[in-house]
């Protein structure tokens, strides 16, 4: 499965700089996205932060699928 084309993650980078303040998302940190999707957010944070590890959740399994395969 791939992310929809016209799917964007909203303010990225107001997220991106908010995380930044958290030592908790030093390498080797973990990542809880309460509402995934498609991973559009924990994907910027996989690459900037490299976390340990991500948990993602979601009620729609079929986002879920395609989070977890954009995040491998």
């Amino acid at each position: 499965m791939r992310p929809r084309a016209d799917h964007l993650p909203v303010l990225s980078n107001e997220v991106l700089e908010y995380l930044a303040r958290e030592p908790e998302l030093l390498p080797g940190g973990a990542y809880v996205d309460l509402n995934i999707g498609q991973g559009g957010h924990a994907a910027l944070v996989a690459a900037r932060f490299r976390p340990r590890v991500i948990v993602g959740i979601d009620a729609d399994p079929e986002a879920i699928a395609i989070a977890s395969d954009r995040l491998k």
